[in-house]
């Protein structure tokens, strides 16, 4: 039930939420429609770019190949760090 609007507050609830909400966004299009690649392979990528607008960070998250990692912790980790980086050379507003 959570809710981000900005960047900021997306990595916030990624930190915190359950191991069982990061598969979910990161691995239910792979079971729904492994045979069509036209959107981004996450939600969070999907988010990003199509709802904030910020295709190179959407870029960088759709790349992430979730399926090599043999953890969800490694996986929110990859993801928490690429939002991360992206935050911090962003130049503010």
């Amino acid at each position: 039930g959570l809710k981000a609007v900005t960047l900021e507050e997306l990595l916030n609830h990624v930190k915190e939420v359950p191991g069982a909400c990061i598969y979910h966004h990161t691995h239910r299009f792979l079971q729904q429609h492994h045979f069509l690649s036209p959107e981004p392979p996450n939600d969070f990528a999907y988010w990003v770019t199509y709802v904030l607008g910020e295709d190179r960070l959407g870029e960088h998250l759709a790349s992430i190949d979730t399926v090599r990692f043999s953890t969800i912790r490694e996986l929110r980790e990859k993801i928490i760090t690429t939002i991360d980086e992206y935050l911090r050379q962003r130049p503010s507003v």
